[in-house]
């Protein structure tokens, strides 16, 4: 009788004890779940970017590019918006693609020439009769987007990058926004807006003095590409990715750095500011971030944060594809990979 007592009891502890490990050591190994993640401070973690020097079949010398595999493993090719973008940067002038504003349908093209020689009245008539033949209703906006192959020259933008990414890693600012950057703000070239940005990075002169840069009459150093990289990579550190952190630790929201979507965001705050994105995202109060996030934004409007805004991120995923594109592609040649940190 004593044994038996004493074999329950023995039982009764053993079977709490595996209770206890089977609540507890889950939890060890998972953490708490992301969507429920306590945000706190943390020290600084180190993150890798891919980087590979490949040249595209036909290229003289070869070039530094950070993969961006998430574009394809995560789905954000298949979203219309990108493809849409695509098709713009490979298209000419003469070409406008009919598109409908919100999603980006396309429903054919017609010769820019042709349009622009309409009256508005006559532009009217002619998007009305694009609405009826696609079974959309009056308030559906209508759009014609002229093709910018002659703006997007994204191979010419390849010689840069390399030399953006060495920029940036100096300054300590993650590197895969150079190349982002460059491949959509003025690709190819050193431009002036009407804006009044300039430079390969597109600085307003206030924020690039602010960042150390001179712009005056006698001297615009936006234009030199090194000062413009740094000044740009110093723009993201100190104030895009901080603001962007800022505003998603308000919502409670778990972000990595390295995500794609939370990339894209700092994208946002880098051409609409802060303020800007922050307002959209109020509008949108989200309570987790990803991919969604995102999307949702590209149909968001508040204060400063309009079309041109909207577009911004779905221009970097279109541009950053057809790099992937080139480099993926059969007479392509890798030259050499590595792994680069950053914080």
């Amino acid at each position: 009788m004593l044994f038996e007592f004493l074999r329950r009891k023995i039982n009764r502890k053993m079977n709490k004890f595996h209770w206890l490990l089977s609540a507890v050591i889950p939890f060890l190994i998972t953490g708490t779940p992301k969507n429920e993640r306590i945000i706190e401070k943390e020290s600084p973690t180190t993150y890798y970017n891919r980087v590979v020097e490949f040249r595209p079949q036909g290229a003289p010398s070869c070039y530094k590019f950070i993969r961006t595999k998430e574009i394809f493993s995560e789905g954000w090719d298949n979203l219309q918006q990108p493809k849409f973008w695509r098709e713009i940067m490979n298209l000419p002038a003469e070409l406008s693609i009919i598109n409908v504003g919100t999603t980006r349908e396309t429903l054919g093209m017609f010769p820019t020439r042709e349009y622009d020689r309409l009256s508005t009245s006559g532009k009217a008539a002619f998007k009305d009769s694009v609405r009826r033949a696609n079974g959309y209703d009056a308030g559906t906006n209508i759009l014609l987007t002229e093709g910018k192959s002659h703006y997007y020259l994204l191979k010419e933008t390849l010689p840069y990058i390399g030399a953006g990414v060495d920029a940036f890693i100096s300054e300590g600012t993650d590197p895969w926004y150079a190349q982002a950057i460059l491949l959509i703000e003025s690709p190819g070239a050193s431009r002036t807006s009407g804006a009044g940005a300039s430079g390969h990075f597109q600085l307003m002169k206030d924020v690039a003095i602010s960042m150390g840069l001179t712009v005056n009459k006698y001297v615009d150093e936006r234009h030199d590409f090194d000062k413009g990289a740094r000044g740009s990579a110093r723009l993201l550190q100190r104030v895009c990715i901080p603001e962007t952190k800022r505003m998603l630790d308000a919502k409670g929201i778990y972000y990595n750095p390295s995500d794609l979507w939370f990339r894209l965001l700092v994208l946002h705050v880098y051409h609409a500011g802060a303020g800007n994105v922050r307002g959209a995202i109020n509008e949108i109060n989200p309570s987790a971030g990803g991919k969604w996030l995102i999307e949702k934004l590209w149909t968001t409007s508040h204060g400063g944060f309009k079309n041109a805004s909207q577009n911004y991120s779905q221009l970097a995923l279109a541009a950053l594809s057809e790099v992937e594109a080139m480099y993926l592609h059969k007479g392509a040649q890798l030259c050499d990979a590595r792994d680069v940190e950053f914080y």
